[in-house]
C-alpha cells in the first residue's frame, strides 16, 4: 500500500473510482445497452423479413411472367386455331359459290337450248305454213293456165285436203 501511495493514488479515491464504474456500468447496460440491443435485433428482424418478402415478391413475380407467357401461347393457339378454321369456311364457302353459280349456268344452257328448240320448231312450222301456201298459190295459178274451172276445183279441193291432213 505504501508503493499505491508513493505512486500518489489514493485508495479510498480508487475504491470510490471502481463503485461509480461499476454503477455506471450496470446503468448503462440496463438502461441503454439493452434497448439498443433489443431495437438493433427488431431492426435485424425486419431486414430479414424485408428480404424474405423480396424474394416472395420476386418468385411471384417469376410466377406471374411464366403465366402471362403461358397465356400469350394459349393465345396464339387459339389465334392460329380461330385462323383456321375461317380459312376452312371461307374455302367452303367458296365452293358452295362456285357450284351454284356452275349449276345456276347449267339450267341457263338448258333453259337456252329448250328455248331455241321451241323457235326452230316454231320458225320450221311458219316456214312450213308459207310453203304450202306459195305452193297452193303456184298450184293455183299453173291450174289456172292450164285446166278448166272444174278440174281446178277439183285439183284445189284435193290438194286443200292433202294439205290439211
Amino acid at each position: 500500500m505504501e508503493l499505491i501511495s508513493k505512486l500518489g493514488i489514493d485508495v479510498k479515491l480508487l475504491i470510490a473510482q471502481i463503485v461509480n464504474f461499476l454503477i455506471l456500468l450496470f446503468v448503462l447496460k440496463k438502461y441503454v445497452y439493452g434497448p439498443v440491443l433489443e431495437k438493433l435485433e427488431q431492426r435485424r428482424g425486419m431486414i430479414a423479413k424485408s428480404a424474405h418478402d423480396a424474394k416472395k415478391s420476386e418468385e411471384l413475380l417469376k410466377d406471374i411472367e411464366q403465366t402471362r407467357m403461358e397465356m400469350i401461347q394459349q393465345t396464339k393457339k387459339t389465334t392460329l386455331e380461330m385462323l383456321e378454321v375461317a380459312a376452312k369456311s371461307a374455302e367452303e364457302t367458296k365452293n358452295s359459290i362456285v357450284e351454284s353459280a356452275r349449276l345456276e349456268a347449267q339450267q341457263m344452257h338448258e333453259q337456252t337450248k329448250l328455248q331455241l328448240a321451241r323457235e326452230k320448231e316454231k320458225m320450221l312450222k311458219e316456214a312450213s305454213d308459207e310453203l304450202g301456201r306459195l305452193v297452193v298459190r303456184a298450184t293455183e295459178k299453173i291450174i289456172e293456165r292450164e285446166f278448166s274451172p272444174d278440174d281446178q276445183k277439183r285439183l284445189v279441193a284435193s290438194a286443200t285436203q292433202e294439205f290439211s291432213k
